[in-house]
């Protein structure tokens, strides 16, 4: 599980507010494979983990320059890269490929978002995280979106449990008024928040903003962008989703990662409590379940002695709050 990327890349999972297109299929063990790329804007090096990666490669059809969203849903660790009009070659999968990701934060999910300088017919590659895996997908792709700028990134992150802090990266501005940050409880019904006016700087350099919400409540938080600009006209960016959790849980650690024999799992003030753990395997199995105990020092650890080497996604419900984390067992 690598960092994931700041440019482009959303490190949550990324919500479209657009009508979407959907392309759906299934990788199988007759399909070909190839080495694939690993993470970047566009990939520079193949996979020293994804050799000989079973794959699809699915045409989609841009039909105006534009941010276009494009996420690929499955029950399975996938890996998706895009690559230009020119097409894919699976003998030099770096030729011609625009951008690559892994996971939006910690799903089995990759995706991203990314500003098409032109309509035609694009491709998305999409494979396993490594090799040996298969099963049904899902691509979608958003309407595209014109914005009066190029939005190089738009992210959010829980600074605690009730405060969550905004950021965005903007270049080639031109006769902007203001950005307005929103927000929403279900992705319908979007606020302004208060002091979450910033005034566009109108630069062609890259320009950054933050913006703190420091009166978020608990589950899921939405959060877009109000651009106006000097003419009165007003567009939207993309929306971001963020779960916020109660006190304490937010705090959840594990550790070691990677780790070879004990996992163990951290949340303050949770002594003695019990919680119900889940490893799910990049093929979409469960590999352990069970309900395991805090001890006296808000620490538990669960043996996975018996898991095979590879990449596996950990839930926890703890007091009814869920969370999933990537872990690597060695």
């Amino acid at each position: 599980m690598k960092k994931s990327l700041l440019a482009l890349f959303f490190a949550i999972c990324f919500i479209p507010a657009f009508s979407q297109t959907q392309y759906t299929g299934s990788l199988t063990n007759t399909d070909l494979t190839f080495n694939r790329p690993d993470e970047g804007i566009p990939p520079t090096a193949l996979s020293p983990v994804g050799t000989n990666v079973y794959y699809k490669v699915v045409p989609i059809i841009v039909p105006a320059a534009g941010l276009i969203t494009i996420s690929c849903n499955s029950i399975w660790d996938n890996f998706a890269i895009l690559y230009n009009s020119v097409g894919f070659n699976p003998a030099l999968p770096l030729n011609n490929s625009l951008c690559a990701n892994d996971d939006f934060g910690g799903l089995p999910n990759s995706g991203f978002i990314y500003n098409f300088p032109a309509a035609g017919t694009y491709y998305v590659v999409i494979c396993s995280y490594k090799n040996n895996v298969t099963g049904p997908y899902a691509v979608s792709t958003s309407a595209a979106l014109v914005l009066p700028l190029r939005l190089l990134s738009f992210t959010v992150v829980n600074a605690s449990s009730n405060s969550n802090i905004i950021k965005w990266s903007s270049s080639e501005e031109s006769n902007l008024n203001t950005y307005q940050v929103q927000h929403s409880m279900d992705d319908n019904h979007f606020t302004d928040l208060i002091n979450g006016s910033f005034a566009a700087r109108n630069t062609s350099a890259n320009a950054v903003y933050s913006f703190a919400d420091d009166n978020v409540v608990k589950g899921y938080n939405y959060y877009r962008l109000k651009i106006t600009e000097r003419s009165g006209h007003i567009s939207y960016s993309p929306v971001v989703l963020i779960r916020n959790y109660k006190a304490g849980i937010t705090s959840l650690k594990i550790f070691p990662n990677p780790a070879s024999d004990y996992l163990k799992i951290e949340v303050k003030s949770m002594q003695n409590k019990k919680a119900l753990i889940v490893i799910i395997g990049a093929g979409g199995e469960i590999m352990l379940r069970g309900q395991y105990y805090f001890n006296n020092q808000s620490v538990l650890s669960v043996d996975i002695r018996n898991l095979p080497a590879g990449k596996y996604f950990l839930k926890t419900n703890i007091e009814n709050e869920e969370i999933a984390m990537v872990f690597i067992k060695l």
